[in-house]
């Protein structure tokens, strides 16, 4: 608003608006009619919900932003018909560490000057460099992402990465493996896809054959790397790492899970 108040959790009515809307940290609107609007910014750790059977359009884009105290999220509850809405997603990156992570929207590219690795479940060979049976693979710049596969990453220093484009919604896929000879027989790196979280309790694992848990890759407070994991069928989670994990796998995250 132009007082700079706080947005309550409220549903956007009427359906036109000439300006902008900011949605402020902690707070949360619902698009539950069909909606036109100059633009809409969504702070870290807000939510822009879209409403099933509705539209949302923002002549100068929608931004979700993200900065050390969370990222923003944007949820498309459209069930048979998912709304395509385009605009920009930022990702924090914090330090100079692993960061395991995809992208929120479709024909992402690996960014200039930067090299992304891929898992190989089938790999043999433990090392960043040939021979081809490799199962930590670069991904030079330039090249497409597939939002469902996870990617490792260690920028220079703290850094925000911006995709723009369409977001991702609706149903994804990506081919699992297990391998006998695999150095991991069924280790998979994946990833969340979407701009919102994604509630791991919800997957049905007997029928995608794979363990009911999921695994993160993570430090201590020591600066130690650790696994964590969330089992979402028994609902037990673990707090190896700095922060205790739990069902709701972040935005853009990257995470490991087994094929049975």
């Amino acid at each position: 608003s132009s007082d700079n108040s706080v947005w309550m959790n409220a549903h956007l009515s009427p359906a036109t608006y000439a300006t902008s809307i900011e949605i402020k940290s902690g707070h949360e609107i619902s698009v539950s009619t069909n909606t036109n609007v100059s633009s809409v910014i969504v702070t870290p750790g807000a939510k822009l919900t879209l409403s099933n059977g509705n539209t949302l359009t923002a002549t100068n884009g929608i931004t979700l932003q993200s900065s050390t105290s969370g990222t923003a999220t944007f949820v498309d509850n459209n069930n048979t018909s998912p709304q395509a809405v385009t605009g920009t997603v930022e990702q924090h990156l914090a330090s100079a560490r692993n960061w395991y992570l995809s992208s929120p929207i479709a024909g992402a590219t690996i960014p200039s000057g930067q090299t992304y690795y891929s898992y190989d479940e089938t790999g043999s060979n433990a090392g960043f460099v040939a021979p081809a049976t490799l199962y930590w693979v670069a991904v030079p710049e330039g090249t497409a992402i597939n939002p469902m596969k996870g990617y490792i990453t260690q920028p220079g220093a703290a850094t925000t990465k911006s995709y723009t484009g369409t977001f991702n919604t609706g149903t994804k896929t990506i081919a699992l493996t297990r391998t006998n000879s695999a150095v991991k027989p069924g280790f998979n790196l994946v990833a969340n896809p979407y701009p919102s979280y994604l509630d791991w309790s919800m997957v049905d694992t007997t029928a995608a054959n794979i363990q009911t848990s999921v695994w993160y890759r993570t430090k201590t407070s020591g600066g130690a790397y650790t696994f964590d994991t969330y089992n979402g069928k028994l609902d037990v989670a673990t707090a190896n790492g700095e922060n205790t994990v739990s069902k709701l796998i972040p935005p853009m995250q990257a995470f490991w899970v087994r094929v049975k």
